[in-house]
């Protein structure tokens, strides 16, 4: 019976952790899109550096949570995001409008791909 109570326990602090993990990667891939719009509303009015002082925040608050997200997330959308920001700054340095905005609208598709897959929903489920 002790051990029947015990498993119980710890399935349910296994839910609890994992509902937890999974709102706070929703959270904060929601915060990351949100920065896009205003970056690429930057780089349309040619303001570069003020563009690039909001690409190094987005990459300082990606570089906080992507050691937690290799627990739960493929290591290869962890790199995508990588890539996606450097090349972001890479083209900012450069005042690359049109490949500035490319680079960023793809950054935005891959966080609402992370977004979508880490959502909790039937598709997901099955």
């Amino acid at each position: 019976m002790k051990l029947l109570i015990f498993l119980g326990f710890l399935m349910v602090v296994f839910v609890v952790f994992g509902i937890h993990t999974q709102q706070q990667i929703l959270e904060i891939a929601s915060e990351m899109r949100e920065m896009v719009p205003g970056i690429s509303i930057k780089i349309n009015a040619d303001d570069w550096e003020s563009a690039q002082r909001d690409t190094e925040q987005l990459q300082k608050q990606w570089n906080e949570v992507q050691d937690r997200w290799d627990l739960f997330i493929t290591h290869s959308e962890i790199e995508q995001v990588e890539l996606f920001i450097a090349r972001i700054i890479s083209l900012q340095s450069s005042q690359d409008k049109a490949a500035s905005l490319a680079e960023l609208a793809a950054l935005d598709m891959h966080l609402s791909h992370i977004y979508r897959k880490e959502m909790f929903n039937i598709q997901n489920i099955l």
